[in-house]
């Protein structure tokens, strides 16, 4: 692995150099796909480098124990390996999940569909709660949310809410997650994460497929007239 992330750390270095080029700065295109690549590989090269500095540290620390005759150096340096050793290994870690394949829908919004299913009025006022939910947590980590379609009920429930969420991928382990409650009242939600498209034409408007990546079902044991579970 760490040959790999040599590889990738020059690579970068190389494409620096040809983005500091006037030509390559003059050509759109060209420029348009260093950046992008540039912005794909930055997090990757920035953790290597934190992990080589701390690697350096663990060096050190082991020739000064190998040459020091100072026991209290020497213990120093020895909590100054270990200390290094396990920031080492952190660092290694998330380098592991950094050079996982690139899905290329995570540059992209998503639209988030959520729809009330059984259960009536307390169904679309758990939607509600639902969508609530979603967007608090997305104001919470600086993402931006936008109602694309909504059918309301009376009593400010949602039948169906289509929103997007801008800033956030379609596979992240900070998608929005419940867990399951049961007792009398079963009331289902359905959420559909998909990617939003870049365009769609007539000649493939029925052939695009949406993966359904959410499907919750829930029972409610007591819900008051705001939805809320009591």
């Amino acid at each position: 692995m760490l040959e790999k992330l040599k590889e990738i750390e020059e690579k970068f270095i190389g494409i620096e150099s040809e983005l500091a080029k006037p030509e390559v700065v003059s050509d759109k295109e060209k420029f348009r796909a260093l950046m992008k690549e540039h912005k794909t590989l930055l997090p990757i090269v920035e953790k290597y480098r934190e992990y080589c500095a701390e690697k350096k540290n663990e060096e050190e620390a082991e020739e000064i124990i190998a040459e020091t005759h100072d026991a209290e150096l020497k213990k120093m340096a020895q909590e100054e390996r270990a200390a290094s050793k396990e920031k080492c290994k952190g660092f290694l870690d998330e380098l592991q999940l950094l050079l996982l394949p690139h899905d290329p829908n995570d540059d992209k919004n998503v639209i988030i569909e959520i729809r009330g299913g059984a259960g009536g009025d307390e169904a679309a006022l758990f939607a509600y709660n639902l969508y609530r939910m979603y967007t608090m947590y997305a104001a919470s980590v600086g993402w931006k949310t936008e109602i694309i379609e909504l059918n309301e009920t009376e009593l400010g429930g949602y039948k169906e809410i289509s929103f997007m969420i801008t800033g956030v991928p379609t596979s992240s382990d900070h998608s929005p997650r419940c867990a399951s409650i049961s007792e009398d009242i079963s009331i289902i939600a359905v959420s559909i994460f998909a990617p939003e498209a870049n365009s769609i034409t007539t000649s493939d408007r029925f052939s695009l497929e949406v993966d359904v990546m959410f499907l919750m079902s829930v029972s409610v044991p007591n819900a008051d007239s705001s939805g809320c579970v009591t």
